[in-house]
């Protein structure tokens, strides 16, 4: 994992799906053993972007956040469409997967 990046600098990083963290550790992205890309802003309760290796797909976290977390948003934003999803889906994505949530939404309905 490369440290010690400006938050402008994380962009190139995230954009190549490579782990990071910034100066104050208040950015950072890693692979889950989800097999997910995920970027987080102030830990791992609130991540900003995923990307599915089996989608290839980006997705956004669309619900209310701080100043700072608008500001790392803008920041890291990946140069690829993504669809917007609450937070809730995003952390299920960087914990379970994308197939364990399709499984769920198709045998249960569930929604996140």
């Amino acid at each position: 994992m490369k440290k010690g990046l400006t938050n402008w600098q994380c962009r190139d990083y995230v954009t190549k799906l490579k782990p990071f963290q910034n100066k104050n550790k208040t950015l950072y992205g890693d692979w889950t053993d989800a097999n997910t890309y995920v970027v987080y802003s102030y830990g791992s309760h609130f991540p900003i972007y995923a990307w599915v290796r089996q989608t290839n797909r980006w997705y956004a976290n669309e619900d209310r956040y701080s100043r700072t977390t608008g500001k790392h948003m803008s920041q890291v934003r990946p140069p690829f469409e993504f669809s917007l999803v609450s937070t809730s889906f995003l952390k299920s994505l960087a914990i379970q997967g994308f197939a364990a949530i399709a499984a769920a939404r198709v045998t249960h309905g569930e929604i996140f």
